[in-house]
């Protein structure tokens, strides 16, 4: 897998994770063509313009462990760089890094506010409605 323009970069995530000392047990670029690609029509949120998603995979059964995966993490996603949109699909997010702006571009962001504006009483004040007001 080559991108026109870096043609010295290496894209395998699995060279990356090959190292057996990788607190990642997994690194994996699926593609996401097929249904992700097509707008289904009467959707607030449309398609997904991204090609791939790189998934990781790391066990965290401590505080530390948990800082070693995410910092392989970040150090694949800065080695894959020239390929990294900085989007992700709303099923893989984790808060509190995934923001909206991760998961939607503007367009879509202000197509949900409206759905949301519309169809959300003002006076909600439930935990729920607080959490959703935190992500639109």
């Amino acid at each position: 897998m080559e991108r026109p323009g870096h043609p010295d970069a290496d894209p395998d995530p699995g060279r990356a994770a090959e190292d057996p000392e990788s607190p990642l047990a997994m690194a994996e670029v699926r593609h996401l063509g097929g249904t992700f690609a097509h707008d289904p029509g009467g959707s607030a949120i449309g398609r997904c313009e991204e090609p791939y998603l790189l998934e990781t995979l790391g066990l965290t059964a401590t505080p530390q462990a948990d800082e070693t995966v995410r910092h392989a993490q970040q150090a694949l996603s800065a080695a894959l760089g020239p390929w990294i949109t900085g989007m992700t699909i709303p099923g893989f997010a984790e808060p509190p890094e995934d923001t909206a702006e991760r998961l939607y571009r503007l367009a879509i962001r202000d197509r949900l506010r409206l759905v949301k504006d519309a169809t959300t009483p003002a006076a909600s004040s439930s935990p729920a409605s607080l959490a959703e007001a935190a992500v639109l």
